[in-house]
């Protein structure tokens, strides 16, 4: 098991020559046998660059979504009842819920999971914005308020509290510098 902090980001090499960076206030889970790589995002924020190894399929477990890479480069961000998936190499097959009807993502394209299940595959606007967290660049386009802050405050060394709800569902869009929230 891996972790991370608040604000605190980590590099992670694993035995099959993949890398995992892990954002923010994160736990991972690693679990590999002869003929799988499992891995589950507990919480937080993750970038997988997999290594191919076509006996032993790499798949990343957040909630009840399921993604399997196709030898590629993705980012997964799990909030608290929605999951991000972008793909910045390669292509991925999403599982909105076990045994559901998986989404194909190619690169520069990322997809939404939430209550509702999967939505379409939208293009990157911008790829790099993707994976900017690893930068300290916090990059949000037309994101509800409430999930802009779950990001913000894995960087936050006091979190920023929603006093009404209701503008939870403001669209945000902008950048935050994660080493200087306050």
């Amino acid at each position: 098991t891996w972790m991370t902090d608040v604000g605190e980001h980590r590099t992670i090499a694993l035995e099959d020559g993949s890398k995992v960076v892990l954002g923010g206030a994160s736990r991972l889970e690693v679990k590999y046998t002869d003929h799988a790589r499992s891995l589950e995002l507990q919480r937080g924020e993750a970038l997988f660059t997999v290594a191919p190894d076509t006996a032993r399929p790499f798949r990343v477990l957040a909630g009840k979504t399921s993604v399997l890479a196709v030898g590629t480069e993705f980012n997964v961000r799990r909030g608290s009842n929605r999951v991000v998936v972008a793909v910045t190499q390669g292509r991925v097959l999403v599982e909105p819920e076990p045994h559901a009807a998986p989404l194909p993502l190619n690169a520069g394209q990322q997809t939404t999971v939430d209550a509702q299940g999967a939505g379409s595959a939208l293009p990157l606007n911008d790829p790099a914005a993707a994976t900017s967290w690893q930068i300290g660049r916090l990059a949000f386009r037309l994101q509800p308020l409430a999930y802009v802050l779950e990001d913000v405050n894995r960087y936050a060394k006091k979190p920023v509290v929603l006093e009404d709800k209701v503008i939870g569902d403001l669209l945000i869009t902008g950048t935050v510098d994660a080493r200087n929230i306050e």
